[in-house]
């Protein structure tokens, strides 16, 4: 079974907004901090995972350069992660730049994944 869940994730604030663009050869939507959009409530991977009573999932991402958030604040969630199907994006956080390699390595040696396949920008680790 499944639950469709309206969030987006985030770190930093309990909502965001959504841009949506017409323009959709790059993007079809950004997260934004500002209030120029469409409001949005935010959750973490770690409430979905508890709210959801998970033991074990696969993660399915595709989040426009936000992923850094994720694994520079989830650790013990990731125990439970044994598949990650993810789009890497060069990034920047807290004033730091995160290129793809950096996500790559940080997915690997932090939380102990290892890289099955890619077909750049999408990669797929498992453990």
């Amino acid at each position: 079974s499944y639950k469709v869940m309206n969030y987006a994730i985030s770190y930093v604030n309990s909502t965001v907004s959504l841009n949506i663009y017409k323009d959709n050869t790059t993007t079809a939507t950004r997260v934004i901090a500002e209030d120029t959009g469409t409001p949005v409530n935010a959750t973490t991977i770690r409430s979905i995972v508890r709210e959801c009573n998970l033991n074990k999932y696969a993660l399915v991402c595709d989040i426009e350069g936000s992923e850094i958030e994720i694994f520079l604040n989830e650790d013990k969630i990731f125990e439970q992660c044994t598949q990650l199907f993810i789009e890497l994006h060069d990034t920047e956080y807290e004033g730091n730049f995160y290129g793809v390699n950096d996500l790559k390595n940080l997915i690997q040696d932090r939380h102990g994944f290892r890289l099955i396949a890619q077909s750049i920008p999408v990669f797929y680790f498992a453990k």
